[in-house]
């Protein structure tokens, strides 16, 4: 009989599901707890401390709520991994030089996923992931089938990023057509992500809105400085482009160049749109002669505007002081709630920066909506049981615009010592 245990279901990022057989042992994800959290780090017997006795952990996606906590796995437990996820995690990790890290990417226990195509774990277990739209490039749902069950992680995903537009990461499209088959294949457990069950009333932009109001406002606003995740993918391009429409270049450091140039390669080559042709590493002295422009790149942005991402950090404060005779604005597009003190993952740095360069703040959300939360388990129409987990509101997934006999299947954690088992 297959059994499923959740740890940490009750908050958003650090959850872990655990998928064991009479012979196997699985687990989706093993990342770090968001600020805040209530919960101590995670530790599992026999995956981060004991005797090994898993047969291979799959990561969704290269989030550090998700993957945080990968450097704990113990030797010789097989690991799997998107192949771009990869590539994103080196550069971070090299960049700290985190050689433990780097290593463990590089070495024999770590395996490339490809979506659609399904991993053999072992002789009862198969899993195979497919890629949803979400902020972080090449997210993927899992399918787990087992001797006597069919289960279906979400992972992470959403409904309004930009490969929304050729429906290749449309997480409604990919269960119907590619996951269940057109009603063929029936799933008996769903596991579904809930960030934005505590967030309801929050307004959801799309990834095009976001880039329409920046096209818009950088005709007005010529010096901005950006604080965005490095691999916040979508978000980048929007603001690229939308740069680049405007005639602004885009410029950040040595790093966040090389997670844009591995996107280009990666990303880019199944989507133009994903291509960052004209990004400038900062070098204020650098003498430039381009295009009948001679001086420092200094010179350049004064005179005709940037668009540079930076951090909250004191190294950053020193661009934005060095350029307030351009009356530069600062553009903040992460989640509000590090802003707010009223919420745990409150960061008073982060917050004190943008109070201080009053930001102008434009987000779209990495999560589903909860109208698509319901649309997608209409979809699945699980057999068995719906597993709510990435959140901390689950009893709102009982008041989703969904049948009452889908509501009689969701299953809350009723979380003891962090986790919460269930048997199929």
């Amino acid at each position: 009989m297959t059994k499923i245990t959740t740890y940490h279901a009750d908050q958003i990022g650090g959850n872990v599901v655990v998928i064991e057989t009479a012979h196997s042992r699985i687990a989706i994800d093993f990342g770090e707890n968001l600020p805040g959290s209530e919960h101590e780090p995670i530790e599992i017997e026999g995956l981060s401390r004991g005797t090994p006795c898993f047969d291979g952990v799959f990561f969704t996606h290269y989030h550090g709520d998700h993957v945080g906590r990968m450097h704990r796995i113990l030797p010789n437990v097989p690991l799997y991994l998107g192949s771009i996820a990869k590539k994103i995690l080196l550069n971070i990790h090299q960049t700290l030089d985190h050689q433990n890290m780097a290593a463990l990417l590089h070495g024999e226990t770590l395996h490339e996923l490809q979506d659609g195509v399904s991993v053999t774990v072992t002789h009862d277990i198969r899993v195979t992931p497919y890629r949803v739209d979400h902020s972080a490039y090449e997210a993927f749902m899992f399918l787990i089938e087992t001797d006597d069950t069919t289960i279906l992680h979400t992972g992470d995903f959403r409904g309004h990023g930009h490969s929304m537009q050729n429906k290749a990461g449309d997480p409604l499209t990919t269960i119907r057509e590619r996951i269940c088959q057109n009603g063929q294949r029936k799933i008996d457990t769903l596991i579904i992500e809930g960030t934005m069950l505590s967030r309801m009333n929050e307004r959801i932009f799309t990834e095009q809105e976001l880039q329409s109001w920046a096209t818009i406002f950088f005709k007005k606003r010529r010096h901005i400085f950006l604080l965005c995740s490095s691999t916040n993918l979508d978000t980048l391009a929007s603001f690229y482009h939308a740069a680049k429409a405007n005639r602004i270049k885009m410029f950040a450091n040595h790093y966040v160049v090389s997670q844009l140039k591995t996107f280009s390669e990666t990303a880019g080559v199944e989507d133009d749109f994903y291509r960052f042709s004209t990004v400038w590493p900062i070098q204020f002295g650098k003498e430039l002669n381009k295009n009948g422009f001679r001086g420092t790149q200094e010179d350049y942005m004064r005179k005709f505007g940037f668009l540079c991402i930076i951090k909250e950090r004191e190294g950053y404060e020193v661009w934005l002081k060095k350029f307030q005779d351009c009356n530069p604005v600062l553009l903040y597009s992460m989640w509000e709630g590090y802003l707010d003190p009223k919420r745990s993952a409150y960061n008073p740095q982060l917050a004190a920066f943008c109070h201080k360069y009053h930001a102008v703040c434009k987000h779209t959300s990495g999560h589903a909506t909860a109208e698509l939360i319901a649309d997608i388990i209409t979809e699945v129409n699980p057999t068995k049981q719906i597993i709510p987990i990435h959140t901390e509101n689950a009893e709102m997934l009982k008041k989703l615009p969904i049948s009452e006999a889908l509501k009689a299947k969701i299953v809350v954690p009723s979380i003891q010592n962090g986790h919460t088992g269930y048997m199929l």
